[in-house]
């Protein structure tokens, strides 16, 4: 998508991998949730990544609950290149910054620092920086997912069919949007 450009995705894709054996199975569900931001002077596309289990776990104890190679290539592939916002939490679990990514980190402490990274106190910040990035990702956690449902142009998730333990769910959305 360029620069400026007013198109909507209104595209609805789901892919399945089944496997035997007790392994997890996944679906990945690629959808628009129908809302737009402008952020002046740029129209940017926000999308939502997430890998989320069957009751909307995400993970626990700041750690992610599965271990999906297939799906860790194509985030990597996806976000590459690109801006990529997370909250504090998330990006220590990650415990370094992405690399050929710029990373922006929202934190409510302003004076957290992390090398390497734009560090600002709201998602409003992050996608001001991001807005010379045609489309920027939104990586979570939960409360950063929260905030972005409502302004994000697209979602792209990861559907594990499996319920988990979990403390950070994502958070309900109408997916007839």
């Amino acid at each position: 998508m360029g620069t400026g450009s007013n198109r909507k995705t209104d595209s609805k894709t789901r892919n399945s991998s089944r496997q035997t054996g007790g392994q997890t199975h996944e679906e990945r569900t690629d959808f628009s949730c129908g809302r737009r931001i402008w952020i002046e002077p740029l129209n940017i596309m926000v999308t939502i990544i997430a890998a989320v289990g069957r009751n909307r776990a995400l993970g626990k104890d700041n750690d992610l609950i599965w271990h999906l190679p297939a799906d860790l290539r194509r985030f990597k592939s996806l976000t590459r290149g690109h801006h990529v916002i997370m909250g504090r939490k998330t990006f220590e679990s990650l415990g370094k910054p992405l690399p050929k990514r710029t990373n922006i980190i929202v934190s409510r402490n302003s004076d957290y620092e992390a090398p390497g990274c734009v560090v600002v106190s709201s998602l409003e910040e992050a996608l001001k920086e991001a807005q010379s990035d045609p489309n920027p990702y939104i990586l979570g956690g939960a409360e950063i997912y929260k905030q972005a449902l409502p302004i994000c142009d697209r979602m792209d998730l990861t559907w594990v069919h499996e319920d988990f333990e979990a403390d950070a769910f994502f958070p309900d959305f109408d997916q007839s949007e």
